[in-house]
């Protein structure tokens, strides 16, 4: 009895590990092949497909649960295999991520929830091998998720003390970070007199002529293979915070200066200011900098352009505030949605059309003994294909049990709905483009779809269970995975 709590407790520690890992790829997965990247159509395609693996430990989960424990090591070894291959790719692909790529990414994008962007930290403190990018990629993202904007624009620490940072730092560090070692403490004395010199900084040209943020990142460079120590890494987003708030607070005082002092020389009739590099610099060119400065400065600092560093001695970013996709809800132009685009008649033959135009994609498609999974290339983005997914649409609907042909037929329908999901989403995107009657019948459209795709994903969780307890546990997978694709395509649009 012992021997069989021990081995369902063994099973039980494998499974919560890989869920924690599938939830850190997951991530990954969502955000990494929109941040920038140079990618090939090579580095798009996994070697794993995550789907499956989370329908494999919903799979688990359940099993655990029934203490069926009989098929749950085999299932737990697939995944483990799965997650680690899918791990090892992902580190080649953060190869190409850059520390400016990254920021660019999170700055343009605010509604990535902080929990997406504390996955890829210890995605990144968890690396097999670690690259020159990984500091500075560390060094951002703590700071961009445990600090919080305030109504002001200024960043403030979500903690209240300096060891209540250490403890939220700590949740996310490995084990094997988590020392304490002596010879650091002249280096962490250094941070707490840099700290302490920041704060008296009261101007901007203080701010950037005593050359803080380069001395800043000196510091950082001090600490070498250490700098990943919680207790570098509190110090280093105390640091982070402090210069921004420093930056941000007496670059508004001087750009709103700046502002005022060039319409005042407009209003004298002073066309110029002075000459710099040949070029004439004007109070227009500069009230339009003080304007686009959110624009100007959401670049790498390090290469600011030489007359803005000088001329309004700016070093570093500003927030800007871009939307996501713009959808609203109660969107109302006040015109009538066409009832003909509507008719479920005309849009369920949209659905049959998509499947026949699917089927013939696929049957174009070449083997790929290392993947998973295939992209079709659509009309507006690539669709991604699993293995069971595209037997399913080249399947012959008679063969086998009344069950095995439900769930060929689900499997069949559900890239159908995705695809058209994405269609009309595009459609939706494009609204500024389009008439306002059009913009309505198109949001109309993508709900329509999203409301049929939650109802497949009903079935498909239902006939997934039935196929567990019967002991068809590859069926049983493949089902759930499919059904987390299609749940995951609703949630990306945000409808």
């Amino acid at each position: 009895m012992e021997t069989t709590t021990a081995n369902v407790q063994n099973l039980a520690s494998r499974y919560n590990e890989c869920a924690r890992r599938f939830k850190i790829l997951y991530a990954l997965a969502r955000h990494y092949p929109q941040m920038g990247m140079e990618l090939s159509e090579q580095d798009l395609t996994p070697p794993t497909d995550l789907n499956l693996s989370y329908g494999k430990l919903n799979v688990v989960r359940k099993l655990l649960e029934t203490s069926d424990v009989a098929q749950i090591p085999t299932l737990v070894g697939e995944v483990e295999r799965e997650l680690a291959m899918g791990w090892s790719w992902f580190e080649q692909l953060d190869r190409k991520l850059t520390p400016f790529l990254l920021r660019i990414y999170c700055e343009s994008n605010r509604e990535v929830p902080t929990e997406h962007l504390l996955l890829v930290v210890q995605f990144l403190l968890n690396k097999v091998e670690r690259t020159e990018f990984d500091q500075g990629k560390v060094d951002y993202l703590l700071t961009h998720c445990l600090a919080v904007e305030g109504e002001d624009g200024i960043p403030r620490l979500r903690a209240m003390s300096e060891q209540e940072l250490k403890q939220e730092l700590l949740k996310l560090l490995p084990e094997h970070l988590h020392y304490q070692l002596p010879a650091l403490a002249p280096l962490l004395e250094q941070y707490d007199a840099f700290l302490a010199q920041l704060n008296t900084v009261n101007t901007f040209d203080d701010l950037i002529s005593s050359n803080y943020i380069s001395k800043g990142r000196q510091l950082k460079n001090m600490a070498g293979p250490h700098f990943y120590n919680a207790n570098i890494l509190t110090k280093c987003v105390q640091l982070n915070t402090l210069m921004r708030q420093k930056f941000l607070q007496l670059y508004q005082v001087e750009n709103e200066r700046i502002r005022q002092f060039s319409h005042c020389l407009i209003n004298a009739g002073n066309p110029q200011l002075e000459q710099y590099g040949g070029e004439a610099i004007t109070p227009e060119k500069v009230i339009a900098f003080s304007e686009n400065s959110r624009e100007l400065l959401n670049t790498d600092y390090s290469n600011t352009n030489e007359y803005i560093s000088t001329f309004v001695r700016i070093r570093e970013m500003l927030d800007k505030a871009i939307s996501f996709y713009g959808l609203d809800p109660a969107h109302n132009s006040g015109h009538l949605v066409e009832p003909d685009a509507l008719d479920e008649t005309r849009l369920a033959a949209k659905l049959v059309e998509r499947q026949k135009q699917l089927r013939e994609l696929v049957k174009t498609l070449p083997e790929r003994a290392v993947s998973s999974v295939q992209i079709l290339k659509l009309e507006r983005f690539n669709l991604v294909i699993s293995h069971w997914e595209k037997e399913a649409l080249l399947a012959t609907q008679n063969d086998g049990d009344a069950e095995t042909r439900l769930g060929r037929d689900l499997l069949a329908r559900t890239p159908t709905i995705i695809a058209e999901i994405h269609e009309a989403y595009a459609h939706y995107k494009a609204q500024p483009t389009l008439a306002p009657h059009l913009a309505d019948t198109q949001l109309m459209m993508v709900n329509y779809f999203v409301m049929q795709a939650h109802k497949m994903a009903d079935d498909l969780e239902t006939l997934s269970n039935r196929m567990r307890e019967q002991g068809r546990i590859e069926k049983a997978c493949d089902l759930s995975a499919t059904r987390h694709k299609l749940l995951d395509t609703c949630w990306k649009i945000k409808i």
